[in-house]
């Protein structure tokens, strides 16, 4: 299974998926996603088609079910269909032992990184990593049973070209890197040679990594990549056009155009523009000295910058010094690198290692330390499994949750448990405010309820210094999608810790979001599905009795006929249905008291999306299957139990 964070999280080739995948990004960092059924009444500030008084959730139920269902024969029919799809998930032993076996939810003691999936990208980095001085993973031999797993998927997966061979590369070179040869060489040679494009490059002409990759992998399966003659004659262009100029913008694309050069046995220095090129890198080089320059470079430039200055052999003591003190700008407490997070990642500690190979400086042990704190038992390495990630934290929560709804032994449930417990009492040592972030304190604060753990004095004590402050802020802050995506988190935590915002603060927050409204009743600047979803839920959880149909009829306009929710954006609609996007519309409609337009299609929507091998998948047919998707699968299926699909 992949993790998806997640569905991470996470660039992509085309309008749909840009805007997709940041809703997934979103969505997998928690940030206002579950769900809270402690509403309070708060008077209308702004006039709505109709209006709900305070009720229980169940009498709000029981008036729905009187007044939209007309035909007793529909009724029955949608009854049907919940049983149905309760039947599906509830009632199946082989899928739910499936999905606890895939989540990994009890075959290890402690809720360790054992019940994180393996990624193919991050087990390429850090062995890569390792490999540079001569390190391995601690256990090689499962690492190899999952990288040969992954070699054997692969050269049958249906993906686009351009993802199907950055994960070819990952594993064959990860399978290289450890010693041994990858299988299936044949085919996976012909795969990639078909999705060469017409002038011997892969992939967008003007990006050099995928034609990177691909004669990468090709080389480490064996075939002759100095007779791709279309390819050198292509490379050989690209080079000599960027030898012309160069500055730190270009040093990126300049070294990996001479990677891909030197795999292909040709020799930049050859080139005429070559001596141009030599001067300009001089000049760079006295720019970094004069330290003008390192402040100004991210991590990944700094890397190929020193591999420019090491191919030309202008690797001096004094430059090795500022590269080394410009290094640690990017190191994080953690002990990993980064150039955006504030935790480790494997591609920015890669970059790292690469630079400490280059200037033949051994690397703090910190970071050996923290590359092996990501290998898992059962072979492979996983993405964030550290104090700092945010996808770490959500997943337990996403864990913890799965594992009440599917019934997990108690072993396993005090596994979980007492690897929770190990977080708050971390938290509770090492409080500082840049660790404990809203999005990891809403799903810690989750995870413990789900599993039936209290928080302790001092633990409430700390989270409710933290939210004084977090409040005054979002007091301050004027609408707008900053305000939607920041309040969710904030109000699920007031409700299960038991504090309330105090009336005039929760009053202006309200009128803040209100404001954020459009004429065609979606949130945000937008006027997008998500935002304005997530608003819905926010209105909510701060007892705000929000209801109109003009935004009801903005949500229900994203359900395709098949029954999902895709994103919609003013009144353009897309056409994949995903997982988190048809969780975030079911449950703000669940909120206005009312249903998807297409209640059965819904259904079967989900229960399609149900992976025989366990979990629950992104959208019906994917592969894609993780906790977060399991976990919003889920949702959606408690939300149908709770509204009754016969209103």
């Amino acid at each position: 299974m992949k993790q998806t964070t997640k569905m991470r999280i996470i660039v992509v080739f085309t309008i749909l998926l840009v805007t997709l995948m940041l809703s997934y990004t979103e969505l997998h960092n928690k940030s206002y996603i579950r769900a809270s059924n402690n509403h309070h009444e708060y008077p209308n500030t702004i006039v709505h088609t109709s209006s709900l008084t305070t009720k229980s959730k169940e009498s709000k139920i029981q008036h729905a079910a009187t007044t939209t269902i007309d035909h007793k024969d529909k009724a029955k029919m949608l009854k049907e269909l919940e049983r149905r799809a309760e039947l599906s998930f509830m009632n199946d032993k082989a899928w739910i032992n499936n999905t606890i076996r895939l989540l990994r939810l009890g075959r290890y003691k402690g809720f360790d990184e054992s019940l994180l999936t393996p990624s193919l990208y991050a087990t390429y980095h850090y062995i890569a990593s390792l490999a540079l001085f001569n390190m391995y993973p601690r256990n090689v031999n499962k690492t190899l049973n999952y990288l040969y797993a992954m070699n054997k998927k692969y050269f049958n997966d249906k993906n686009t070209p351009l993802p199907l061979i950055t994960k070819i590369f990952y594993g064959v070179e990860s399978i290289k890197l450890l010693g041994y040869e990858p299988e299936y060489k044949e085919i996976l040679i012909d795969k990639i040679l078909s999705y060469m494009n017409n002038d011997g490059s892969w992939g967008n002409s003007s990006e050099l990594v995928f034609t990177y990759y691909a004669i990468k992998a090709l080389r480490d399966l064996g075939y002759n990549v100095t007779k791709l003659n279309k390819t050198r004659r292509f490379i050989r262009l690209e080079l000599r056009g960027l030898l012309i100029s160069l500055n730190k913008d270009d040093v990126s694309a300049v070294a990996l155009a001479f990677r891909i050069a030197e795999l292909l046995g040709i020799n930049p220095t050859s080139f005429p523009e070559y001596k141009g090129f030599l001067k300009q890198l001089k000049n760079l080089k006295v720019e970094l000295l004069r330290g003008n320059l390192d402040k100004e470079l991210y991590l990944s430039q700094l890397r190929d910058l020193t591999y420019l200055l090491f191919k030309a052999h202008l690797l001096d003591h004094k430059v090795k010094l500022v590269i080394l003190e410009s290094l640690k700008r990017w190191k994080k407490g953690d002990g990993g690198f980064s150039e955006l997070a504030d935790y480790g990642t494997p591609i920015g500690t890669h970059n790292a290692m690469e630079i400490y190979k280059m200037l033949n400086s051994t690397p703090p042990k910190t970071v050996i330390r923290f590359i092996y704190m990501h290998e898992l038992p059962d072979g492979g390495f996983v993405n964030d499994m550290n104090y700092n990630s945010n996808l770490d934290m959500c997943s337990i929560a996403d864990v913890a949750y799965i594992a009440r709804v599917l019934g997990v032994s108690k072993e396993a449930r005090d596994y979980i448990a007492r690897y929770i417990n190990s977080w708050l009492h971390f938290v509770e040592q090492n409080y500082k405010p840049s660790l404990l972030t809203l999005n990891r304190l809403s799903c810690l604060v989750e995870a413990a309820n789900d599993i039936g753990i209290r928080l302790s004095t001092n633990q409430l004590l700390l989270v409710k210094n933290l939210l004084q402050n977090t409040i005054i802020h979002m007091a301050s802050m004027q609408g707008g999608d900053e305000l939607i995506i920041y309040v969710y988190p904030i109000a699920r935590i007031l409700n299960k810790i038991n504090l309330t915002i105090p009336k005039q603060i929760r009053k202006k927050i309200i009128s803040a979001l209100l404001s954020s409204r459009n004429p065609d009743g979606s949130f945000g600047s937008g006027h997008r599905l998500d935002l304005t979803a997530i608003a819905v839920i926010d209105l909510h959880e701060l007892g705000y009795n929000y209801r109109d149909n003009t935004t009801i009829s903005f949500i229900r306009g994203a359900q395709l006929p098949n029954g999902g929710f895709t994103m919609r954006i003013a009144n353009r609609v897309y056409n994949m249905s995903l997982m988190p996007l048809t969780y975030l519309a079911v449950k703000a409609l669940y909120e206005m008291n009312t249903t998807p337009a297409n209640t059965s299609a819904l259904i079967n929507w989900l229960i399609s999306c149900k992976h025989k091998e366990g979990g629950i998948s992104l959208f019906p047919g994917s592969s894609e299957v993780s906790d977060a998707t399991t976990y919003w699968g889920l949702k959606i299926l408690e939300i149908i139990r709770q509204m009754g699909v016969t209103r």
